[in-house]
């Protein structure tokens, strides 16, 4: 599924993200919240336990879309940056 382009990048969900996200949430929501912060000694309902699992895989999710636009704004594609790598190793050999 396609929103559209940012700034020339197309932009796109695939629908295995939307499963990924959903198991993120529930997992953060139904596992590691209640075992690391119990409800008795902190006083977290359910509904905490939720937005906290949704505010995290929104976390997770939007840091990996930022970071995959950053890649697609780099001004040296990978491939010149290992030839400027391998080059500058020769040159250290001279």
């Amino acid at each position: 599924m396609e929103f559209g382009s940012l700034l020339g990048v197309p932009v796109r969900l695939h629908y295995t993200l939307v499963i990924a996200f959903i198991l993120i949430a529930w997992t953060l929501a139904e596992g590691l919240m209640p075992l690391q912060y119990p409800s008795d000694r902190f006083g977290l309902s359910q509904v905490d336990y939720w937005v906290i699992g949704v505010v995290g895989a929104v976390a997770l999710f939007v840091s990996v879309r930022a970071r995959k636009m950053l890649d697609a704004f780099i001004e040296c594609p990978s491939r010149e940056w290992d030839d400027y790598q391998s080059k500058k190793m020769e040159d250290s050999w001279e």
